[in-house]
């Protein structure tokens, strides 16, 4: 949920335009932490027939997951995320 809240940095998209779905095939957790663990993650428009802002947020994905990223580790909350 990251990834969306950085999304219009870069993909002009409102928060009721995009969606975001993290799947795992055999709910596979990270032990050490005790934290779900997700294969892949889906960005899909909300709008029917999509609008194409989903496409657009795959150009830009690698830059999109840095800056999601650093939005977290930035955050002063507990339970940071190590790259």
């Amino acid at each position: 949920h990251a990834i969306l809240n950085v999304l219009p940095l870069r993909v002009p998209a409102g928060e009721n335009d995009v969606g975001c779905e993290c799947f795992a095939a055999d709910l596979h957790t990270n032990a050490a932490v005790g934290r779900y663990k997700p294969h892949r993650v889906l960005i899909y428009d909300k709008h029917s027939g999509g609008v194409g802002i989903a496409s657009r947020a795959r150009e830009h994905l690698p830059e999109l997951i840095s800056l999601a990223l650093t939005l977290v580790n930035d955050c002063a909350c507990v339970g940071r995320v190590d790259g």
